[in-house]
């Protein structure tokens, strides 16, 4: 279980790699809902989200059979949180979207290498910071964004355990 490449998401690959199926079976396997509109767009449409705009991008990581064992989103800021309204700006901040690994590939570097790649191209496209939030209900996943110098902005301390975090670039 030691072979994966990572690489940037393009047109052709949403399809050849059932980019929607792994995400909508990770998101089942972790939350134990499938597809609601409201949270799952970026799903349906990854190209208008992650591909086309130039400030976005979709890592995956493939492993030796050809199957998607990781992913990463970068996006501009868009979220409407009234606590944020004035800290975080399209223009300034990349949020970070749709961070899964398979199970069996836990603990193998995966999400460090997916994140390294998204923090790289966060750095190219001149983002200052990096705003994501994750579930304390998910395991390994706050212990792992504080390992890699994300700081928690605000604990919601809601039924999801909805922690937001932020890096500085």
């Amino acid at each position: 279980m030691s072979y994966y490449r990572a690489k940037e998401l393009k047109k052709q690959d949403l399809s050849l790699y059932n980019v929607q199926g792994f995400l909508f079976n990770m998101i089942d396997d972790e939350f134990g809902y499938g597809y609601v509109a409201s949270y799952h767009q970026d799903i349906i449409d990854m190209e208008s989200y992650y591909i086309l705009p130039d400030k976005n991008n979709f890592y995956v990581a493939i492993n030796q059979t050809g199957r998607i064992i990781g992913s990463i989103g970068i996006r501009a800021y868009d979220r409407d949180f009234r606590m944020f309204k004035d800290v975080y700006s399209p223009k300034t901040t990349a949020s970070i979207w749709r961070v899964f690994v398979d199970r069996p590939w836990r603990r193998n570097g995966v999400a460090s290498t997916l994140v390294e790649l998204g923090e790289g191209f966060c750095r190219k496209k001149g983002y200052e910071k990096i705003y994501l939030h994750t579930q304390k209900t998910v395991e390994g996943s706050l212990d792992f964004w504080l390992s890699r110098g994300y700081k928690i902005v605000d604990d919601t301390e809601n039924q999801l355990k909805t922690v937001h975090m932020e890096k500085k670039l």
